[in-house]
């Protein structure tokens, strides 16, 4: 018989020892990725304003800010005059209002 080293329990088959540290890893990893959600709700509520808009996880919402922000950069790229620099034009300064009142 050995004990296994995560928790001590007695292990009296090696397969019985890998299945038990893979319960053991497998919950550390658990803890580990609601800390790293914890961390990405905590950055949301203090960062980003106006979050969060709706009911829905951090990740999600994450998910949503990152959408959001590549569309903006896409329309932004796409009718900016490259003649007049970074300037928008006046229709697309009011298409991005309609576009923000949505």
């Amino acid at each position: 018989m050995v004990r296994c080293d995560c928790c001590s329990a007695p292990i009296y088959d090696f397969q019985v020892l890998r299945a038990c540290c893979a319960e053991h890893a497998g919950q550390e990893e658990g803890k580990r990725a609601l800390r790293e959600i914890s961390k990405l709700t905590n950055f949301i509520m203090a960062e980003v304003k106006g979050e969060p808009a709706r009911s829905e996880s951090a990740v999600d919402c994450a998910i949503r800010i990152i959408r959001e922000a590549n569309e903006v950069a896409a329309f932004i790229e796409d009718n900016i005059d490259p003649d007049e620099g970074l300037e928008l034009r006046p229709e697309i300064i009011e298409k991005l209002q309609r576009r923000q009142k949505k």
